[in-house]
């Protein structure tokens, strides 16, 4: 048997009205009422257009605790309303166009692409570190029998005379 949800704090507010803070974004006025939960969402309704609305639990904070002049709820990220959903609200960028000092460029041509140059990010220290095993690989390789042997080699005794 399922258990029943566990009451968001919003479910204390009753029915008082309140707003959410930061506002919900492309829904006006901001003065709700609220209505119902389950375990992953909040059923709210808009106390001027009776537009009801599911806001995620997730993105629901505290509440304060004064009704002047209307009680907060806040909000753990901006959201906005759009096509019918709340979701988190996507910061958008404009892009500027470029001020150029060639007065023959007409005012409404795109600007000019500018290149753009990234940091190298290698470090000195991993550089030596590299040079350093390299130089070690190369000492090694030459006392192990190449150009500088220090190995002594032996051969066998023949008619129990050594050979030198």
């Amino acid at each position: 048997m399922p258990l029943p949800a566990i009451p968001p704090p919003l479910a204390q507010v009753g029915r008082r009205r309140f707003a959410f803070y930061p506002a919900i974004a492309n829904i006006r006025p901001n003065e709700w009422t609220y209505l119902s939960a389950t375990w992953s969402e909040v059923l709210v309704r808009n106390a001027k257009t009776h537009e009801e609305i599911v806001v995620p639990r997730r993105f629901l904070g505290d509440f304060s605790r004064l009704d002047s002049p209307v009680m907060m709820v806040r909000l753990l990220k901006k959201l906005e309303f759009q096509g019918g959903a709340v979701i988190p609200a996507q910061p958008r960028v404009i892009a500027m166009p470029l001020r150029t000092a060639n007065p023959s460029r007409e005012p409404g041509a795109p600007a000019p692409v500018v290149a753009i140059r990234l940091e190298r990010s290698g470090s000195r220290f991993l550089k030596l570190v590299a040079g350093g095993v390299a130089g070690c690989v190369l000492i090694i390789s030459l006392y192990r029998g190449g150009v500088i042997a220090t190995r002594a080699f032996y051969s066998p005794a023949q008619n129990g005379r050594m050979h030198r």
